[in-house]
């Protein structure tokens, strides 16, 4: 089902439980039905007013809910819930006044009294209660049939308005729960139990009819923590309380001789064993929520890690193709000449068979000048497989680097040589930073192994590299000569240290506290997704290493990563 039809159903429901609490209400004074409006003998049962205007604001609730309406029913509708609205109020000062200002003694006949208190007369809460109905009602209809449903501020107004009703009414039903009935035994009204459900009911309507954007409900919606613990925690501190009361109301007359402090006492521990296990289960389920939540982000991060990992492979693939193509080239020229090279051989080969019918002197001389020809040849063409083995060698070099740099599966911790995965970034990279820079390596030799993810740590490497070569790209423009980038590992206080030195642009300091965040690029529209860095910072933190950057404007910058070994 759908939340639409789900926020229907609700407002449905509410309308229809408000309007059946006001038709018992007014059933209640036939004789017989009296218990429709009590629930007990002892309480006092809905006033007709009441009810009336329970389905006259259930009604217009319906309509409110429907929209945009003809002016002709607007101004029906302004109407019904504006005479609401001033019944209740009137109610309210006439009770403060002590004068019947809204003339329901006048419209409504004498019905009896219950222990002092007149039966059928509407209580001063009730229309407290009637007139902020209204008002709420009022601003939705305003937001829904004017066109002011994006006016937040009407909205928190309606809102907060219902919040309250709902928040008196369930005040005045604790109070029945409780056995203490607010007013019984003044000379206030009380509000009747089933006025306070009629409250409950309207409020609810109200609430889901100003919409889950709006507040209240903006505050339970949504599939965050913080909102899934409140939809948890607020019903499981409401049943708390409710069965806190419930249990003393049943118990206080079982244990009335006893000593009241070790009643207390069991009625604490009763309250810990019971919500010791509740919240046992609610912690389940929202440790397995919260567990299942970091499991899809770290799959997540797994593979936006891997998707910009090829994504920089695809980014240099027109530079490796250039870089496989040149060997590609000579191995095929080799080839050529190769194979223009053997029928030539071969009919030297022939020619040695045939001089044997020669005279001696020229049979020498012959084979002299064959001699030299094959052995020309042959020297030419070890030359050509020396070369051919060398790009064929170069080529697939480069392809074992690209596939260190991109398979998922080496994502794995495990022993490497830290400076082979430099030499790997610097192959696959080549084509990047051949026109703008000279890179001057100084790998410290004697480093160990590094336990590591060879994938992400070649992605830290490639990242910073490539940064450097546009930074460089972006001060010199390919213009005058190249710039420089340093690449340097060693060992310091038991860490391995990789410094990535260019002499470019450099980084604005206001922007150092920004270099990691993802998306974030001083670059130029088309030249950069502002994940590099970003994913470089979260590879290095996972290795609980760190890594700090040192810049200066228009000079060049420094990246320095330490990891453990």
């Amino acid at each position: 089902m759908k939340e639409s039809q789900v926020e229907l159903l609700i407002l449905y429901s509410a309308v229809a439980c408000s309007m059946f609490l006001a038709i018992s209400g007014l059933v209640a004074y036939i004789p017989g039905f009296e218990v429709l409006g009590r629930v007990r003998p002892d309480y006092i049962p809905m006033a007709p007013s009441t009810a009336l205007s329970f389905m006259m604001l259930s009604f217009l609730l319906l309509f409110v809910q429907r929209g945009k309406q003809q002016p002709l029913v607007v101004g029906l509708l302004f109407l019904s819930v504006s005479l609401v609205g001033t019944f209740g109020l009137l109610e309210l000062v006439g009770f403060l006044l002590e004068m019947d200002l809204n003339f329901e003694d006048v419209i409504v006949p004498k019905l009896g009294e219950l222990k002092g208190i007149p039966v059928g007369r509407m209580s001063p809460s009730t229309g407290g209660l009637f007139f902020l109905s209204s008002i709420s009602l009022f601003v939705l209809f305003l937001c829904r049939s004017m066109g002011a449903g994006s006016e937040v501020n009407v909205r928190k107004i309606s809102g907060g308005i219902s919040s309250l009703i709902m928040l008196i009414a369930s005040t005045i039903l604790l109070g029945y729960l409780y056995g203490t009935p607010f007013f019984y035994g003044q000379r206030t009204i009380p509000m009747a139990l089933t006025t306070a459900l009629g409250f409950m009911a309207l409020s609810v309507g109200l609430i889901v009819a100003n919409g889950r954007d709006y507040y209240p409900l903006n505050a339970f919606v949504g599939s965050s923590t913080a909102v899934r613990l409140k939809r948890l925690f607020l019903p499981l501190i409401v049943a708390f309380i409710l069965i806190q009361g419930s249990l003393t109301i049943l118990l206080k007359p079982l244990v009335s001789g006893l000593n009241e402090a070790f009643v207390t006492a069991i009625i604490v521990i009763l309250y810990v064993f019971v919500f010791g296990i509740v919240i046992n289960k609610v912690s389940k389920v929202v440790g397995g929520q919260i567990d299942k939540t970091e499991r899809l982000l770290r799959e997540a991060e797994r593979q936006l890690s891997m998707a910009h990992r090829l994504e920089a492979i695809g980014q240099l693939a027109s530079g490796i193709a250039h870089e496989i193509n040149t060997p590609l080239q000579y191995v095929g020229g080799n080839l050529h000449f190769m194979k223009q090279a053997l029928p030539e051989i071969e009919q030297a080969c022939s020619k040695l068979q045939l001089s044997t019918d020669e005279s001696k002197s020229e049979r020498d001389d012959e084979e002299s000048s064959i001699d030299k020809h094959v052995s020309g040849l042959v020297e030419e063409y070890g030359a050509a497989v020396s070369e051919s083995i060398n790009g064929l060698n170069h080529i697939s070099t480069i392809v074992r680097a690209m596939k260190k740099s991109s398979h998922p599966a080496s994502a794995a911790t495990q022993l490497a040589d830290f400076n082979e995965l430099v030499e790997t970034s610097l192959l696959v990279s080549r084509n990047e930073w051949k026109y703008v820079a000279e890179v001057d390596l100084d790998l410290d030799e004697s480093l160990q192994a590094i336990s590591c993810s060879p994938a992400g740590m070649t992605q830290v490497v490639l990242n910073l590299l490539l940064n450097a070569a546009q930074a460089i790209d972006s001060k010199n423009k390919r213009v005058g000569p190249k710039g420089i980038i340093t690449i340097k590992t060693y060992e310091e206080d038991g860490m391995l240290v990789l410094s990535i030195h260019d002499d470019g642009c450099g980084i604005a300091q206001e922007h150092w506290h920004r270099v990691y965040d993802p998306f974030f690029t001083t670059k130029g529209i088309g030249k950069g997704t502002g994940q590099g860095l970003s994913i470089v910072y979260d590879i290095v933190k996972k290795h609980k290493g760190s890594i700090e950057l040192d810049s200066q404007l228009g000079v060049g910058t420094t990246f320095t990563v330490r990891l453990p070994f």
